[in-house]
């Protein structure tokens, strides 16, 4: 399940926006959270999907039930039998299944849950579960999972020695199932170098405003100027062409 938007000012599932619109994380921070019916469907599917995966993993007594639901049954299935063959290869992999990551090494005051990781000498592996079918989420540069890299990294250290960071997109309504991969050298460079100053400036409220397709789930667009600036230039282009 996710919670972060009850926890951390600066979550990663909203990195996408406050990366490229700093100022939007304070001005959004007073907005009262409203949860659709497709968030709370994508909510289930996760509960769901966790349930499935213990089970399988030998942690849970009872199989899951999905109710009436055959759409999402066969979805969380795929999705467990995903995360799964992704140990084939692995030496000595261990399964971490709704990992509550601590990310406030590069963000302030940031935390977030993982769906699954996978970790072994030299490799951690990220599985993020997107139920949604609306857009459509790249796994390729995915900040959200960048940073949960991150703070993976900075948690377990100490037990593995990563080399490479995997990162994976789960998205089976939209057929969408990408892998990205990406050195540990060059991901704690993104952290330090770019992650690092950027998340200060959103947290202190500071930057410029920026409109882009960032803003299609944030909170205060309508009373942003810039948004409606670029609304606008987008009508008069409409009408022009």
């Amino acid at each position: 399940m996710k919670d972060e938007r009850q926890h951390s000012l600066l979550s990663p599932s909203s990195a996408n926006r406050w990366l490229r619109c700093t100022p939007s994380a304070r001005a959004t921070e007073h907005y009262p959270d409203f949860e659709s019916r497709y968030a709370l469907e994508g909510t289930l599917a996760h509960v769901i999907s966790e349930a499935k995966l213990k089970y399988r993993l030998g942690l849970a007594r009872e199989p899951p039930q999905c109710g009436e639901n055959k759409e999402m049954d066969v979805h969380t299935d795929g999705y467990v039998n995903f995360v799964l063959a992704q140990l084939n290869g692995l030496q000595n992999p261990r399964i971490y299944v709704e990992v509550k990551v601590d990310c406030s090494t590069y963000i302030p005051e940031c935390s977030g849950t993982t769906d699954a990781v996978i970790i072994s000498d030299g490799v951690l592996k990220i599985v993020d579960f997107k139920y949604g079918a609306g857009a459509f989420i790249e796994a390729t540069d995915n900040n959200q999972l960048k940073i949960y890299s991150l703070g993976i990294l900075s948690m377990f250290d100490f037990l593995y020695e990563i080399d490479t960071v995997s990162l994976s997109i789960y998205q089976p309504r939209l057929q969408n199932i990408s892998t990205w991969e990406i050195s540990r050298e060059s991901l704690v460079k993104w952290g330090e170098d770019t992650l690092r100053p950027i998340a200060k400036l959103a947290w202190e409220g500071k930057g410029e405003l920026s409109a882009g397709e960032h803003c299609w789930f944030c909170r205060a667009k309508n009373e942003c100027g810039a948004y409606r600036q670029n609304k606008l230039k987008e009508a008069i282009y409409d009408f022009s062409s």
